[in-house]
């Protein structure tokens, strides 16, 4: 009776998905991913009592995709990762079946491949590689090359979504057969001799242990282009493998300029040779560096707060309280050792609230109106810069026509 009882459940659970006819707003899609996931889970249960029953289960599943899709605002992508994870709970279930079952499922998956316009199917060639064995890859292959061969001479162009569709099924196979040797084969055949490329069989290459050829690809990326931000880690590991430490650490530099990153500034340390050199070289380029709001913030994040005070004060006429999102991280962090490096700080976002008027981020000038007063008690020595008192003299003159402000002053606890 119980096993009965959650083969109804499954049962009706697809046909309340099928019958369905209520929108979800953004704000009701929780509502119907609830549903989803509790159905999936009630068909993984189904497995170990009927196995055939539970893999059709989930086939009527991702047939209702479309529909389900059409039904709900999924501005937050919630849904989709709920069908990528049943196209992975099937392939473990094909696995159980007898291999004289595993015939069909190159034409199973193909199916999938090519009916894929919300991208659920994105992963089913790595999810069913292990099932699908090598014999059943290169069947796989030769139904999308059958396809390929047939589209119409309209249907052949570079740019047409289906033909895309099929070659980057391709190398999909390729990546699942783990042959990097076939993956740029078909790079070479259909044409895609661009950075991008260079890029993917480079990263392969290491993967595979052939340093050497990696470098020759990642080399085909321009010093300028994005992608080699993304070039440069494979390419360290390749240098590193080949006994190139030099090469090796002068790119984990340009890294650490391109990325302006914790983890790439103690990745310079670590394999540094010199690290006392290497740190005042570092922090030297880092001072300098044209990304000057990035690099204030990556100095208190490597906790070099005396470096980012530094920086402060020789920026002080170029900073733009406007990057609060960046200045105001630093200026908290600053306050227990720098507290006339944080005032500065403090100051530019009060004036930049002031000077747009907005009321609605007054509380934010406030509580650093505030902040700089306690502040100011610590200040032994101002240099050229106003005292507080002076500041709040000048400030409250400039701004004596904004009541909205000064009640949100006078409120403050």
């Amino acid at each position: 009776m119980k096993d009965e009882s959650l083969k109804i459940q499954v049962k009706n659970g697809l046909a309340i998905l099928s019958r369905g006819r209520k929108f979800y707003s953004r704000s009701e899609a929780g509502e119907l991913e609830s549903e989803l996931w509790e159905l999936r889970d009630l068909i993984g249960k189904l497995v170990k009592e009927d196995l055939t029953l539970a893999i059709k289960s989930i086939h009527r599943f991702l047939e209702l995709h479309k529909k389900i899709f059409e039904r709900i605002d999924d501005s937050d992508g919630t849904i989709a990762p709920i069908f990528h994870q049943l196209v992975e709970d099937l392939a473990p279930m094909y696995q159980r079946l007898p291999p004289k079952d595993h015939t069909a499922l190159p034409d199973v998956v193909f199916s999938m491949v090519v009916n894929n316009p919300y991208s659920i199917y994105d992963y089913v060639i790595s999810d069913f590689a292990s099932v699908l064995g090598k014999p059943g890859l290169m069947r796989l292959e030769e139904k999308i090359r059958s396809t390929l061969d047939a589209l119409p001479e309209n249907k052949k162009d570079d740019f047409d979504f289906s033909r895309y569709l099929y070659i980057d099924a391709l190398y999909n196979i390729a990546d699942a057969s783990l042959d990097v040797d076939h993956y740029i084969a078909i790079a070479n055949e259909f044409g895609r001799h661009n950075e991008h490329e260079s890029l993917e069989i480079g990263k392969r290459l290491v993967t595979a242990k052939r340093f050497g050829e990696a470098l020759r690809y990642f080399q085909k990326i321009d010093e300028s282009s994005n992608l080699r931000s993304d070039a440069l880690p494979f390419e360290i590991i390749a240098l590193e493998e080949l006994n190139e430490k030099e090469r090796a650490q002068n790119l984990r530099i340009q890294h650490l300029l391109r990325t302006l990153k914790k983890e790439q500034y103690e990745e310079c340390l670590k394999h540094a040779t010199n690290l006392g050199r290497t740190k005042k070289d570092l922090l030297s380029m880092i001072h300098n560096h044209k990304e000057d709001y990035r690099a204030l913030v990556l100095l208190t994040e490597i906790k070099e707060l005396s470096e980012a005070a530094k920086l402060v004060r020789i920026k002080r006429e170029e900073w733009n309280g406007r990057f609060y999102y960046h200045l105001h991280p630093v200026a908290r962090d600053l306050e227990h050792q720098y507290p006339l490096e944080s005032t500065i700080l403090y100051r530019l976002l009060i004036d930049d609230i002031l000077a747009r008027a907005n009321s609605r981020y007054y509380h934010h000038a406030v509580a650093y109106l505030k902040k700089i007063e306690g502040l100011s008690t610590r200040i032994k020595t101002w240099g050229d810069m106003p005292t507080h008192q002076i500041y709040f003299a000048e400030f409250s003159k400039a701004h004596e026509k904004k009541p909205a402000f000064w009640r949100r002053y006078d409120e403050w606890r």
